[in-house]
């Protein structure tokens, strides 16, 4: 067909090396938490780190296997769409494998974890300002 597309391609012409980049990075990291899994046994889910590099490359194993298996089914159900809906959100998590990184970098583990704590605190700074921000037009309005 004139101006139509032959298949399906999930990139434009020229960005299959983005998808190996990504699998093969995929692979990599399934290879290390197996090998940590074998080593640490259940003591691997002991540190915070840990788990949240399994969730990472969960997320990213299932983002790379559920249209692989939706495109084999043949079948479409309205069931496999609700469930594709929900892995599209877990597709959001595949951002945060950059955070991996960070484990290797102790320095920049310690600002992250410092950031990450500081955070209820700066829900009380917000409403502080916000009130000031608040009563500083009625103060205003009333000294006028």
């Amino acid at each position: 067909a004139a101006g139509g597309k032959m298949g399906c391609h999930r990139h434009g012409p020229g960005e299959w090396y983005l998808t190996f980049v990504d699998q093969l990075f995929l692979a990599v990291y399934i290879m290390e938490l197996s090998l940590k899994l074998y080593v640490w046994r259940l003591r691997f889910f002991e540190q915070l780190w840990n788990i949240f590099d399994f969730i990472i490359v969960l997320a990213s194993l299932l983002d790379f296997l559920i249209p692989l298996i939706v495109q084999n089914i043949g079948v479409f159900d309205a069931r496999v769409f609700r469930v594709l809906r929900v892995f599209r959100a877990i597709r959001a998590l595949r951002a945060l494998r950059v955070l991996r990184t960070i484990r290797f970098l102790k320095n920049l583990q310690i600002i992250v974890s410092t950031v990450l704590q500081s955070i209820p605190a700066l829900g009380s700074i917000v409403m502080l300002i916000s009130l000031v921000l608040c009563i500083q037009p009625q103060v205003h309005n009333y000294t006028s």
